[in-house]
């Protein structure tokens, strides 16, 4: 007997769209010659029925495809339409294989259109089986269109799997149903039997890929920050903090000789003193001035240990707040928008939002979801005029996960913080690995022989973006050098602080612990929100918006499919619905990807 379920999603979809999703039908005990209901696109008493009778695709009970659907396995399916003066014209695409252009003569309200999956109205011809990943486009769209969006269905996905606590327990990236990359968390242990000490600290975390296991190991100080990494048993890394909880001592033992940093600062939380050690011995320091008298907090001068000038640094008359020269670069700004770094410019959007960067030889395009996430950019040469595009991949919680570049797909692999270390390619091998201080300064760059993507992958540290050319993090709101280890403007006034040491210091970054913390927008220290949510688990997530689109776009060829995958979304859900979300599936196109069992 099969259970009658009912599931309907408002989709916002009118006179044009596309949908994509993939199925399964379960063949036991059903007359094949059964209608099977896969979805209902329906506006008052008129519908469209996409439905399965003896393995074969019918719309509104007439044949349109002699192509046989796979029992038991799974298929992809899209259908795309544009509505016009009674016409409901459509194409079909099974499993890749196009089919056909159609169409049908229907008087249909398309101002509302409502997806029903799985059955009819009136709960008949169910399917029996499962949909998920179904997506969501408000146009209409070119088989080849079609076909690359149904590649990427199938070839990538991130699964999330989540303990009895529903906290992330292992992160899987499939491709080609291929496993790639697998993380593996494990908590710190109580008296109880899960591994939690009500902080959710992870205690350590394995990084599979091919066929090695890279083992992390974290240790805390009583303050909860992170003091040591351990990798395969063998410390990495070792950070002390002072009092204030400032980052003092960053030491590296990754490199062939011992690199240590070490920091002092001011009363004010600026950074004054750092030298960096190799094998104990001090081979760079730089000292930082402060020597404005109307903005104590503003950098002016870094010297060297024989107070050699090494940056000099000049403010506006206006504000005495914002540079104007970096040694003897001229900088020019709008309001807190910085328009140009000597020769390079900047644009942005109504929203803030960085949409173009020239540089001398280069024009950057820049493409965002409705939510501020940089899911594109076209990169032109301006010689002459070539160009190539970059696509980013997000997963359900906003998190970058990995980017499309020339046709090929790349995934970062990230620690417990963040922060990315290595990239690798579709079938796991390791193509760029990355060093850096905690800070977030590049210490070292290695690539596989013959590809190099070093110059292409702008993604990088704490998954911000960086530009090359003025080794500047771009974080939404403001510049951060990592040099410097500060901003290079002022926050707003809203996040003053009186409460903690360095809360009157607005251009400080991340409260002086760059470890345990993050700031992807330039605001404050995200530090909780990063290693407990927006990494670890989405326990703070906000519901993804019913569609997501490009948002201000000035490259066409850039896209991000939308998705109506979150169960908040559906308006209707009747009967013994089974929504499986212990796996938590990703595409580049679709963040969050529910199987509903129907």
């Amino acid at each position: 007997m099969i259970n009658k379920n009912k599931v309907i999603y408002q989709t916002g979809l009118t006179n044009s769209g596309t949908i994509l999703l993939r199925f399964t039908i379960n063949e036991n005990n059903i007359n094949e010659a059964e209608s099977k209901t896969l979805f209902r696109l329906f506006a008052d008493n008129q519908a469209i029925k996409l439905s399965i009778i003896n393995n074969k695709l019918y719309l509104n009970n007439n044949l349109i495809s002699n192509s046989l659907v796979i029992n038991n396995d799974v298929n992809t399916l899209a259908f795309s339409y544009y509505y016009n003066n009674g016409t409901f014209n459509y194409r079909v695409v099974l499993n890749n294989n196009y089919i056909d252009d159609y169409a049908l003569s229907i008087n249909l309200d398309s101002n509302y259109l409502k997806l029903q999956l799985g059955n009819t109205n009136d709960l008949s011809e169910p399917l029996d089986g499962f949909i998920e990943m179904l997506c969501i486009d408000r146009t209409y769209k070119s088989i080849s269109s079609l076909q690359n969006d149904m590649m990427f269905l199938n070839h990538s996905l991130l699964e999330n799997k989540y303990d009895s606590l529903n906290r992330l327990s292992k992160r899987n990236i499939i491709h080609d149903d291929n496993l790639i990359i697998c993380n593996t968390y494990n908590y710190k242990k109580t008296s109880y039997a899960y591994d939690y000490n009500g902080t959710s600290k992870v205690e350590n975390e394995i990084i599979s890929y091919l066929n090695n296991n890279m083992t992390l190991e974290y240790i805390y100080d009583s303050m909860n920050r992170i003091k040591k990494i351990k990798k395969n048993n063998n410390i990495i890394k070792q950070y002390e903090y002072n009092a204030l909880g400032y980052l003092t001592h960053d030491k590296n033992l990754e490199q062939n000789s011992a690199q240590e940093r070490v920091y002092t600062y001011d009363n004010s939380g600026n950074i004054s003193k750092r030298e960096i050690k190799v094998n104990d011995v001090v081979v760079n320091t730089r000292n930082y001035k402060y020597e404005d008298n109307l903005n104590k907090n503003a950098l002016t001068r870094i010297t060297d240990e024989n107070n050699n000038d090494i940056e000099i640094i000049t403010y506006d008359s206006y504000t005495n707040s914002l540079p104007s020269t970096i040694n003897n670069t001229n900088l020019t700004w709008e309001g807190m928008k910085l328009k140009s770094y000597g020769t390079i410019s900047y644009d942005y959007d109504h929203l803030g939002r960085r949409i173009k960067k020239v540089t001398d030889n280069e024009l950057f395009e820049y493409v965002y979801d409705i939510k501020g996430n940089l899911v594109g950019e076209k990169i032109t040469n301006l010689n002459n005029n070539s160009f190539y595009i970059v696509k980013y991949l997000y997963d359900k919680d906003d998190n970058v996960y990995g980017f499309i570049y020339n046709g090929n797909i790349y995934y970062y692999i990230k620690d417990i913080l963040g922060v990315i270390k290595y990239i690798s390619n579709s079938i796991g091998n390791i193509v760029l690995e990355y060093t850096y201080d905690a800070y977030g300064n590049i210490i070292d760059v290695n690539h596989l022989p013959g590809v190099n993507l070093s110059n292409i992958n702008h993604i990088i540290y704490k998954s911000y973006y960086i530009d090359y050319e003025n080794n500047l993090y771009y974080l939404k709101t403001r510049y951060y050098n990592p040099n410097w280890g500060r901003f290079i403007s002022y926050d707003s006034v809203d996040y003053l602080n009186a409460n903690i040491a360095s809360g009157l210091n607005l251009y400080a970054y991340c409260l002086n612990d760059p470890v345990n913390g993050c700031d992807p927008e330039g605001t404050f220290d995200w530090g909780k929100f990063w290693t407990i949510v927006m990494y670890i688990g989405a326990v703070l997530a906000d519901p993804i918006a019913t569609m997501i689109g490009v948002v201000a776009s000035t490259t066409s060829d850039i896209i991000a499919m939308g998705n109506i995958n979150e169960e908040d979304d559906i308006i209707v859900k009747d009967g013994n619905v089974t929504l499986k979300d212990s796996s938590k599936i990703h595409t580049p196109w679709i963040k969050y990807g529910y199987s509903i069992y129907l």
